[in-house]
């Protein structure tokens, strides 16, 4: 009897912790997808309306959920508040303060939009942006 119930909660240690890595491999496909989704709305927003790197934040807040719009809500208000002008530390500052939350597959794409928006001229941002494209699209597979 002791044998079958030291079987039974090894099976179930081990269901726990498949279970437990599935909702996490879950949460940041849905991270990935909201952020490929981002990616493709700059890539149109930028050499279409020539849309500032405020307005694009606004965006992004409008069509993401949870953690990133809480990201993206942050970056637009520093930006609108002139507080910080640098986007790159922008996007530090808010992933600094959802790190935790946030999957690091996600925070190193995010760090990686924060260094191309605003540094180059439209065309080379609109190639900045088509670099991690790949990796975030590869999600909504």
């Amino acid at each position: 009897m002791i044998k079958f119930l030291g079987a039974a909660l090894v099976v179930a240690a081990a269901s726990s912790v498949g279970l437990s890595l599935a909702h996490s491999v879950r949460r940041e496909v849905r991270f990935l997808q909201q952020l490929a989704g981002v990616l493709e709305l700059m890539r149109c927003e930028i050499p279409g309306r020539m849309a500032p790197v405020q307005e694009l934040f606004t965006r992004a807040q409008a069509c993401t959920s949870g953690e990133l719009r809480e990201v993206f809500s942050f970056c637009s208000q520093q930006i609108r508040s002139m507080s910080e002008s640098d986007i790159a530390c922008v996007m530090d500052c808010a992933l600094d303060e959802h790190a935790e939350r946030l999957p690091p597959s996600c925070m190193e794409l995010l760090r990686e939009l924060g260094e191309k928006l605003g540094a180059y001229d439209v065309q080379e941002q609109v190639e900045a942006l088509q670099a991690p494209a790949p990796r975030a699209a590869a999600a909504r597979a």
